[in-house]
């Protein structure tokens, strides 16, 4: 860890004993400095806290920074940028960033090994880092966290982290929703998606705490895992019912499977709410106009990106913490009936 702030260009050219007009064009991403001078500098430039935003060309004068936002893969998530949630997070993020005076990069890659997370951090050039998901890097971000703190995760809270979360609570989230259906009196629950991140993880466990609550058995042959991609969802889906599993209730991962659900539904006949209720995790936009309308659970995306975006840029004057938001039982259509309390 650095043990001083510095600001001035000298300075940094002497900590990485590069000439003056070597600092500058590195840091203004100049291409007749060697990739690897680039990274030593803007490493260096990091560890002291060194406003490199006065530096880039390609900023707007009246930029106060950049944040880039770096999206993990999951095995079974498929592209990240095409799911709607991440779209508005994202959305929300670079409006508070604007109203701060600062632009939003995306740097979508999926490192797999330690030595290639480490290579795409050295290899981003902003004044912090906002990670969308765990994805399977939770580890990385533990050691992430012992050598810097420009960073935010959009994500769940885990046992012992020592990095800032914003996020809701997923396994309340996901208690709530399936008790809904339970009380609606829906024994023969599914629970559709892939639990490989932490968030999705939670939701799953929510389903199961909801069953102890309820006193509704279940096991782990209730959870049917699939791509969060509405052609797979349907696909699965599909199969279940040709294989007659026995089930009057989905509990999807998120919106995006619950609306490959209801198609997979439809294509055999399958009426919902009537045979079949269906509730899926986020409340994105679509939700309300599929038919029958979503019943959802709603996380406050807006107030995640202002969080987000004043957790980075004010860290070193409030409460650097992790925060939990509140969500929200949207109930419409697709579950049935709409008046049990859930």
């Amino acid at each position: 860890m650095a043990k001083r702030t510095i600001s001035k260009l000298e300075e940094l050219a002497s900590l990485t004993g590069f000439s003056l007009a070597t600092v500058s064009r590195a840091l203004s991403d100049h291409p007749s400095v060697k990739e690897q001078t680039k990274l030593r500098i803007w490493s260096t430039a990091r560890d002291y806290n060194f406003p490199t935003y006065r530096y880039q060309s390609s900023r707007s004068s009246k930029c106060d920074g950049v944040i880039a936002a770096i999206i993990p893969l999951l095995p079974m998530r498929g592209a990240r940028l095409t799911d709607p949630f991440v779209q508005e997070l994202l959305a929300n993020i670079s409006e508070a960033a604007r109203e701060r005076n600062c632009s939003l990069q995306i740097s979508y890659s999926a490192p797999s090994s330690e030595e290639e997370f480490g290579m795409l951090i050295r290899s981003i050039r902003s004044d912090g880092l906002v990670f969308i998901g765990q994805g399977l890097i939770h580890n990385s971000l533990q050691r992430l966290a012992d050598r810097r703190e420009d960073f935010v995760v959009w994500g769940a809270q885990m046992p012992s982290q020592r990095y800032v979360t914003i996020g809701s609570d997923n396994l309340s989230g996901g208690r709530r929703i399936t008790r809904h259906l339970l009380r609606l009196n829906r024994r023969k629950l599914l629970f559709l998606g892939d639990t490989a991140g932490p968030e999705m993880h939670e939701r799953y466990r929510g389903f199961v705490l909801a069953h102890e609550e309820e006193k509704v058995p279940t096991d782990a042959s209730r959870l049917m895992s699939t791509h969060l991609d509405i052609g797979l969802a349907s696909g699965t889906i599909e199969r279940l019912v040709r294989e007659r599993v026995d089930f009057d209730g989905i509990v999807c991962v998120n919106d995006v499977v619950a609306l490959g659900a209801i198609q997979g539904l439809r294509r055999h006949g399958i009426n919902v709410p009537e045979d079949v209720s269906v509730v899926g995790y986020d409340n994105v936009e679509f939700s309300k106009y599929t038919q029958p309308p979503l019943t959802t659970i709603s996380q406050d995306s807006e107030r995640g990106g202002q969080l987000i975006v004043s957790k980075l840029i004010d860290r070193r004057n409030q409460s650097f913490v992790s925060e939990v938001l509140p969500l929200d039982l949207i109930v419409r259509e697709s579950c049935g009936t709409v008046n049990v309390s859930a």
